[in-house]
This record gives structure tokens, sequence and C-alpha cells, in this order.
């Protein structure tokens, strides 16, 4: 599901009970991406379904309680999980069984997060080039 239309790639950030992404907006916006961030409740997915992301980074508390992530992974979009959880369980739901890309712990770096996006966007418009 990678932008066609333009030559930004889109970034859906959805958030959980607390704001933690507001800086991100600006941040990603200078490093040349569209940024949508929004509430992760299950209305507000259904309307950003015509934002098209590339990638969606999605707070684990809204996460597995909506089944989000599942959602967009099974649509091809890649998913980043962020979330405050240490445990290796959640490495285990959500990097190896496949509902996520990574997983980082909050705070978050957002130079480190911006380097995850382009290194994950690259490999899987690398995949698309391969498929087609």
């Amino acid at each position: 599901m990678m932008n066609e239309e333009s030559s930004r790639d889109r970034v859906l950030i959805l958030e959980g009970g607390v704001s933690w992404a507001k800086e991100f907006v600006p941040a990603f916006n200078r490093a040349g991406f569209d940024v949508v961030r929004a509430p992760g409740t299950p209305e507000t997915l259904l309307e950003l379904d015509v934002f098209n992301p590339d990638i969606v980074i999605l707070d684990e508390d809204a996460a597995y309680s909506m089944g989000a992530c599942h959602q967009y992974v099974s649509t091809g979009v890649p998913v980043i999980l962020v979330g405050e959880d240490t445990s290796e369980e959640i490495w285990k739901r959500a990097v190896d069984e496949g509902d996520a890309e990574t997983y980082f712990r909050k705070p978050v770096s957002c130079k480190i997060l911006i380097a995850q996006v382009r290194a994950i966007l690259r490999r899987y418009k690398r995949r698309q080039r391969v498929d087609n």
C-alpha cells in the first residue's frame, strides 16, 4: 500500500490513552513525511482508512484492545508498536507472531523512530518492486 500519488510517505500515529507523540508530527514533517496523529479508537480507524498510510505507529494500549495492529498488518501496511511493557511476552506477541515490524519502549527517541520508519519503508518498497 505504498503511496503513489505523492513522493512523501504517509505515517499514521495512533495513540492509546495518554498523548505521547505530539512532538513527532513536526519532526516527521521536517523529515519529509505526511503525518496524521489520532486517538486509537475503532471510530478513528474507520475514518482514517482514507488516509491510506504507508506505515502505522501504534500505541500498544490501542493495538490489542481493538485489533488494530492485526488489521493493518493483514492489509500489508507495516506497523511499529510503541508501549511501556518491558516483558519478553510483548516481543513475542508483537514481533515473533508477525503483528509488528518492531516494538519500541516509551519514551521513544524521535530520531531513532524516524530512522526505523525509513528502514522499514525501504524494505517494503524493495519487496513490492520484486513482487511486481
